[in-house]
């Protein structure tokens, strides 16, 4: 028979190893506090870079965002004043072509060495108010070496279709103008207005003018096609 000896701990040792832990437990809490203590300015510092950093993206972000508004604001008046140019030598091409035309319509009244005959219808304006109605300028004129009044009446009538047929109306029977008439009286020239409402249907080709002076001495004739004119 053998006999077993058994060690057994006293409450001494568990004690101890309990101290132990919790010392090493209180040197790891100690050096991490310490650790933080130590870097706590360097991570201030580092916070504080990364603010600022953050800062100045968000101004140069701001900047970019403005410069970019600038620049499409710029843009978009270069643009504006691009058409502005343009428009305004549209214009004052117009105005010169309408300028030429006087000329040239004044020249050909004022000058005497021109072998033409007294009474002339010299051109015909048509503008549209609406799809039937339009303003018509008849303008008659007499050369400078006819230097005597001229008076009469105009007769004009416009041909075109309706209903597939060949249609004429009388211009007096389609204006506006109460008061309005086929009558002239001038030196030089005259233009005759008129506001005149074509019937519903009706499609217009062209329109014939007879101009006849009260002495019946002159009379001149000229037809013109409907051709709608602009700058009236």
């Amino acid at each position: 028979m053998s006999l077993k000896v058994v060690e057994t701990k006293s409450g001494f040792w568990y004690f101890g190893w309990f101290l132990l832990l919790l010392l090493c437990f209180v040197a790891v809490a100690f050096l991490g506090w310490q650790w933080g203590v130590v870097n706590k300015g360097y991570f201030e510092t580092e916070i504080a870079q990364l603010q600022q950093n953050n800062q100045e993206l968000k101004q140069q972000v701001a900047e970019l965002s403005a410069n970019s508004l600038n620049l499409d604001s710029r843009e978009k008046i270069a643009q504006a004043s691009v058409q502005q140019v343009s428009d305004d030598m549209g214009e004052l091409q117009q105005k010169n072509n309408l300028l030429e035309k006087e000329l040239t319509f004044y020249r050909s009244i004022m000058a005497p060495e021109l072998d033409q005959a007294g009474l002339t219808i010299e051109s015909l304006e048509l503008s549209p108010v609406s799809p039937q109605e339009f303003d018509v300028v008849i303008t008659l004129t007499q050369v400078k070496k006819q230097d005597w009044y001229l008076k009469g009446q105009l007769k004009a009538d416009i041909e075109g279709e309706i209903d597939g047929k060949i249609s004429k109306i009388s211009l007096q029977s389609v204006v506006q103008e109460e008061n309005w008439s086929n009558d002239f009286s001038f030196r030089y020239f005259q233009k005759m207005r008129a506001r005149v409402l074509l019937p519903e249907g009706f499609t217009p080709s062209l329109i014939k003018l007879m101009a006849v002076t009260t002495d019946k001495k002159q009379k001149t004739e000229r037809e013109f096609p409907w051709k709608l004119t602009e700058n009236l």
